[in-house]
């Protein structure tokens, strides 16, 4: 139930009580014990929808700013709360840095493209974006947006600044791992992530220098708001396009899933992501491509369905986000690939 459902609610509570217990000129005690109880139950239902409020993160875009230290910014929105939970690892290579961010979205308005290319001098050369979805043991879904990060030089840290980082910006600091920083150093590092004024803003624009903008001064989409309510704000197309492709050594493995979509689950699933189903492709992949596990890829706006799909089909699956490399079929919106463990 909404605030506004429970404020409907609530309304239609006090008009029963007053037209039962007042037209029978009922006594000021129970009325006011009425109210109590009609309160009591206001406070509860807060509550509730305040601990059910769900938390997590949205990345809507990735900027480097030049510097001494040089400064790889995110931007979106984030819950300061789950800051420490971000994880910084160095790679297998001089350079190369892994960035994990647990209970976090990608805007795929906003970063179409998982991989973002920059002007090596600025100290990072390459990010590449990837959103992992898995569902745990007790039915949750848990999302994680995992970067790999390739600076210019391999002499470099990568490190979360928290002091930059707030609900709308994510600081990640590119320090030289030899380089101890003076105090004048420090100071100008800090003009270059700090808000810039007015006129320093006029100037840097004159000589094409990006700086760190408050996010309240740029225009947003109204799909940046919180990770989940930008998932369900994305517009509803009205058919899912399914294909299902045999991926084991079962010869029909890939007919009888599509038999058991089309006909024993259609309602429910048309039920269940409010689009109409259509299995449009039955095949096999290529010779010799056996997976252990069934695996089902989306869409960027078809996740909800992705996962729809998984709980009716049986065995373990694995869920993720189309790779660049299947987004040229066209007509296809949800591609599932039937491992050996399906049954």
């Amino acid at each position: 139930m909404n605030e506004e459902g429970l404020a409907h609610f609530l309304h239609l509570m006090l008009q029963i009580a007053f037209s039962r217990h007042y037209s029978r000129v009922a006594s000021m005690r129970k009325i006011f014990s009425l109210l109590f109880s009609i309160c009591a139950l206001a406070v509860l239902a807060k509550t509730t929808l305040a601990q059910e409020l769900p938390s997590g993160h949205m990345v809507d875009h990735l900027d480097v700013i030049p510097g001494d230290p040089s400064y790889l910014t995110i931007r979106g929105v984030f819950d300061e709360s789950l800051f420490s939970a971000i994880q910084v690892k160095s790679g297998d290579t001089p350079g190369k840095f892994q960035v994990s961010i647990p209970q976090a979205f990608l805007n795929n308005v906003t970063l179409p493209q998982r991989e973002m290319a920059f002007a090596e001098e600025d100290g990072v050369k390459r990010v590449e974006l990837n959103e992992k979805i898995s569902r745990t043991g007790s039915g949750n879904v848990d999302f994680l947006v995992d970067m790999q990060i390739f600076t210019s030089t391999g002499d470099v840290s990568l490190e979360l600044d928290r002091e930059k980082s707030d609900g709308q910006q994510l600081a990640f600091a590119l320090k030289p791992m030899r380089k101890r920083l003076g105090s004048q150093d420090r100071e100008r590092a800090s003009s270059q992530i700090s808000a810039p004024g007015i006129d320093d803003m006029a100037a840097s624009a004159s000589r094409g220098e990006r700086q760190l903008k408050p996010m309240a001064s740029q225009a947003r989409d109204a799909v940046m708001l919180h990770p989940v309510a930008a998932l369900l704000m994305y517009q509803q197309p009205l058919q899912l396009n399914v294909s299902v492709l045999n991926a084991s050594t079962k010869d029909q493995n890939a007919q009888r899933l599509a038999i058991l979509l089309d006909r024993q689950q259609r309602q429910k699933l048309e039920e269940q992501v409010g689009m109409r189903l259509e299995v449009t492709n039955i095949s096999s992949v290529r010779e010799g491509m056996v997976l252990p596990r069934t695996k089902i890829y989306f869409r960027p706006n078809f996740m909800k369905a992705a996962l729809a799909l998984s709980e009716v089909i049986p065995g373990e699956q694995l869920v993720e986000q189309m790779p660049s490399s299947h987004k040229g079929r066209m007509g296809t919106d949800v591609e599932v690939y039937v491992g050996e463990n399906f049954e």
